[in-house]
């Protein structure tokens, strides 16, 4: 009877050092692609480091050498794969930018035209100048909605304004 609770007790230890280390290997692959912040990943090398040192405490420095040896092959092969995979394809961001920046057609547009604000500028807000809706920035700061302005000046992609008196 001794000797069959020996054999299972064993066979316990040995099914909790490969749970152990493949749990780490699972924490540690979600670390890398899922969540970052560092809790995951230390919980997983806690896990893989404990289910290393287990072997050598149980089974010996032979075992757990094997253990070691093991744990880092199957942890470099499983990463690979994950990365390779085309499943992570599928969770990824594939939305391409095509817009502009609000791109000032200066024929339309240009300096001592005057035009009416459609928001309240905050400094920044919408204007119809020469029957385009377009950004423009104010640089006395506030201006209310349905003010006559007058472009002061242009600058790349910003149309400066000041209140019409």
């Amino acid at each position: 009877m001794q000797r069959f609770f020996r054999v299972k007790n064993i066979e316990m230890n040995i099914a909790l050092i490969v749970v152990l280390i493949l749990l780490g290997i699972v924490c540690i692959i979600l670390e890398l692609l899922v969540l970052p912040g560092g809790i995951t990943g230390i919980i997983g090398v806690m896990m893989m480091t404990g289910g290393v040192v287990g072997a050598y405490v149980s089974r010996g420095h032979v075992a757990g050498n094997i253990t070691l040896l093991i744990t880092l092959l199957v942890f470099l092969v499983s990463v690979f794969f994950v990365l390779q995979s085309k499943t992570w394809k599928k969770l990824m961001l594939k939305t391409k930018i095509e817009s502009k920046m609000n791109e000032i057609d200066t024929n339309k547009i240009q300096v001592g035209m005057t035009g009416i604000t459609l928001s309240r500028l905050a400094p920044m807000g919408k204007a119809k100048i020469n029957g385009e809706i377009v950004e423009v920035t104010s640089p006395i700061g506030f201006i209310d909605e349905h003010i006559t302005i007058e472009v002061v000046k242009i600058e790349g992609n910003k149309i400066i304004i000041k209140t019409e008196k």
